[in-house]
C-alpha cells in the first residue's frame, strides 16, 4: 500500500447530506482554493461515483494512488470537473469491473488501472490524447477498448498482458507504438496499424498467440528486437521504408510459413525468425551478412536462396532448421560456427572456392552424404563434420593444408580423397568412422599420429606412385598403407573383344580397391560404376558383354 497524497479536510463537518461525498480524502489545491483533489477513499465499496463538488468546492482531480489497493470497488464514474487522474489512481483495485469517464481528461496517467484484473469495460473520453506507460497493464478481462480518435501517444507497456483483449484500433495520430505497448496480449486478433506509425517498439506485440496477420504501413522505418516474438503471424507484409529487420523480431512465429522480404532491407538481424514456421526464404541481395542463429530450429525451413551478395554466413545461422540443400554462392567467404549443425535434413551441400573459412562445429550431426572441401579453405575448423552419420565420402581438394583434430569424427565415412597440399591431419580428425575402408592420399605422407583413426579397424590407406614419405609395407598412423598403381593392361593378349565379350586384365598393388567406369561418349561422359572390387593376388579379369549398337564403349579405374 502506497502513502496516501493529501489531508483530510473538515469531513467531520459536512452536513449529513454529504454523507457519501464524505467517503473520499480530499485535499485543496493551492492554485485555486476553491477546488480540491480525491486523494483517498475510506467508503463500502460497490459502485462509486466521483462527485462534482465536495460541500462548495468542485472537485477537479484524482490524486496519485489515490484508490490504490481498494478491493471493494466494483465499479467507478468520474464525472465532467474531473481534468486530471494521478499515476497509480486505481493500481490493483483487484474488484473493478467497470469504469465511466465523462469529464475533459486528457491523459490516462502512468498505471492508473494497473493490475485491475478483473476490469472489463473502459469508457474513455474524446478528450483524452494520450495513454501513457502501464495505463492498462495485467487488467486481464479487458476484452476491448476504444481509443479515442485524437491519441497521439500510446505509452510503453500500455496494454501489457491484457490476455483477453481481442481488438484495438490505433488512432491515425499515433507515430510509434512504444516497447512491449500489447505484449501478452494472448487473445488479440485484430489490430490495424495506420499509416502515421513510424516505429513499432521492442516487444510491441511479442507473445500475441491469436494475432495472425498484420500490414506494416510503408512509413515504418524501424521494428524493434522481438517486436512480434512468439506471436501467432501467418503472414506479414513488410514494406519497402524497412531496410533493417531486428534481433528476434518474428522469432518463434511458429505459423508463419512464408515471408517476402523486401530489396530495401540491408540487414537481417540475430535470431530474427529463429523457431517460425517459414518453409522457404530468399535472402535480398543488399544483405552481405547472414547474422547469428537468424534461422536456427527453423525445422520447417526445406529451401533458402542465398543471394550473391552475401559474404558471411553466421554462428549458428542455420542451426538445427530442416535445410534440404544449400548452394553458397561465390561470394561467401565464411562459414561460421555451428552454422549449420544438426541440419539433419541436409543432404547436401555445394561450398563455393571462394570461401576460406568453415568454422567449429560448422556442418557437425548434420546429414550430408558427401562433400567436398574446397582447396580455398585457410581456416578448417575442430569438429567441423563431427557426427555426421550418413556422410559416407569427402574429398579435400587441393591447397588446403590441414585437416584439423576430430573434423570427420564419428562420421559414416567409407572413403576419403586428400590432395597432396595436405600437410598435417590433427589427432581423432577419423576416429570412430568404423565403416571406413579407403583413404586415397594424391602427395606426400602428411604428419599424423596414432588417434587419427582410432577404432576404424576396417580402413586402408592408398597412396601413389612418386610421392615421399611412406614406406612400402609400413602402416600410416596405425592403418595398413598400399600404393594405389593399377593399369589396364593392353598388350597381354587379354584386351579385347572375346566371344561377344569385351575383356581386359587390370594389375597393381595385391588387395587395393578399384572401380571399373564405362561411358560410351567421350564428349559428354556419364561414367557409369560396372565392376567394383579388390585386385586378389595384385589382378583382375574384366568383361562384359559386347553392346549390340555397335557404338564404342569407353572405359576408365578410379578408387572407390
Amino acid at each position: 500500500m502506497r502513502t496516501r497524497v493529501g489531508v483530510l479536510v473538515g469531513s467531520l463537518l459536512l452536513a449529513s447530506s454529504l454523507a457519501v461525498q464524505s467517503q473520499f480524502y480530499y485535499s485543496v489545491n493551492p492554485n485555486d482554493r476553491n477546488t480540491v483533489t480525491v486523494t483517498g477513499y475510506y467508503g463500502t465499496g460497490g459502485s462509486v461515483t466521483i462527485p462534482t463538488n465536495i460541500g462548495t468546492l468542485a472537485v477537479t482531480g484524482i490524486g496519485t494512488n489515490a484508490f490504490d489497493g481498494t478491493t471493494s470497488l466494483s465499479s467507478i464514474t468520474i464525472l465532467n470537473s474531473v481534468s486530471s487522474i494521478g499515476q497509480e489512481a486505481f493500481w490493483n483495485c483487484t474488484g473493478l469491473t467497470s469504469v465511466t469517464i465523462l469529464g475533459s481528461l486528457t491523459n490516462i496517467a502512468y498505471g492508473t488501472f494497473y493490475e485491475c484484473g478483473v476490469l472489463a469495460n473502459v469508457s474513455i473520453p474524446d478528450s483524452v490524447t494520450s495513454i501513457e506507460d502501464w495505463a492498462f497493464a495485467y487488467c486481464d478481462k479487458l476484452t476491448s477498448v476504444a481509443i479515442p480518435k485524437d491519441v497521439t501517444n500510446l505509452g510503453e507497456n500500455a496494454f501489457y498482458d491484457c490476455a483477453n483483449l481481442a481488438d484495438i484500433t490505433i488512432p491515425p495520430g499515433v507515430s510509434s507504438i512504444e516497447d512491449y505497448a500489447f505484449a501478452g496480449c494472448g487473445r488479440l486478433t485484430n489490430a490495424i496499424i495506420p499509416f502515421s506509425v513510424t516505429n513499432i517498439g521492442k516487444y510491441a506485440f511479442s507473445g500475441c498467440g491469436d494475432l495472425r496477420g498484420i500490414t506494416i504501413p510503408n512509413g515504418v522505418s524501424n521494428i524493434g528486437v522481438y517486436a512480434f516474438f512468439q506471436s501467432g503471424l501467418t503472414s506479414v507484409t513488410i514494406p519497402t521504408s524497412i531496410t533493417i529487420i531486428g534481433e528476434g523480431v518474428f522469432s518463434k512465429c511458429a505459423d508463419l510459413t512464408s515471408i517476402a522480404i523486401p530489396s530495401s532491407v540491408s540487414s537481417i538481424g540475430v535470431y530474427a525468425f529463429s523457431g517460425s514456421g517459414l518453409t522457404s526464404i530468399a535472402i535480398p541481395i543488399g544483405v552481405n551478412n547472414i547474422q547469428e542463429g537468424v534461422f536456427s530450429e527453423c525445422l520447417a525451413l526445406t529451401n533458402v536462396g542465398i543471394s550473391s551478395g552475401v559474404t558471411n554466413i553466421g554462428t549458428g545461422a542455420f542451426e538445427g532448421s530442416g535445410v534440404v540443400s544449400v548452394t553458397i554462392p561465390k561470394s561467401v567467404t565464411s562459414i561460421g560456427d555451428r552454422a549449420f549443425e544438426d541440419c539433419t535434413s541436409m543432404t547436401s551441400v555445394r561450398i563455393s572456392n571462394s570461401v576460406t573459412n568453415i568454422g567449429i562445429y560448422a556442418f557437425s550431426g548434420s546429414g550430408l552424404k558427401s562433400v567436398a572441401i574446397p582447396g580455398s579453405i585457410v581456416n578448417f575448423g575442430l569438429w567441423a563434420f563431427v557426427d555426421c552419420y550418413g556422410l559416407t565420402n569427402a574429398t579435400v581438394e587441393y591447397g588446403v593444408t590441414s585437416i584439423p583434430a576430430a573434423a570427420f569424427e564419428g562420421c559414416g565415412l567409407l572413403s576419403v580423397t586428400i590432395a597432396g597440399s595436405v600437410t598435417n591431419i590433427g589427432g581423432s580428425a577419423f576416429e570412430g568412422c568404423t565403416a571406413l575402408t579407403g583413404l586415397y592420399f594424391t602427395g606426400d605422407a602428411p604428419a599424423a599420429d596414432m588417434t587419427v583413426f582410432g577404432s576404424d579397424n576396417d580402413a586402408i590407406v592408398y597412396y601413389l606412385a612418386g610421392t615421399s614419405g611412406w614406406i612400402l609395407g609400413s602402416p600410416f598412423a596405425g592403418r595398413p598403407a598400399l600404393l594405389w598403381n593399377p593399369v589396364i593392361e593392353i598388350g597381354d593378349g587379354s584386351f579385347g573383344v572375346r566371344s561377344n565379350q569385351f575383356a581386359f586384365t587390370v594389375t597393381g598393388t595385391a588387395n587395393i580397391s578399384v572401380v571399373v567406369q564405362a561411358c560410351n561418349d567421350l564428349s559428354n561422359p556419364v561414367w557409369t560404376a560396372v565392376w567394383t572390387g579388390t585386385l586378389t593376388n595384385g589382378s583382375l579379369n574384366f568383361s562384359e558383354a559386347v553392346e549390340s549398337n555397335g557404338t564404342g564403349r569407353f572405359y576408365r579405374i578410379t578408387a572407390p
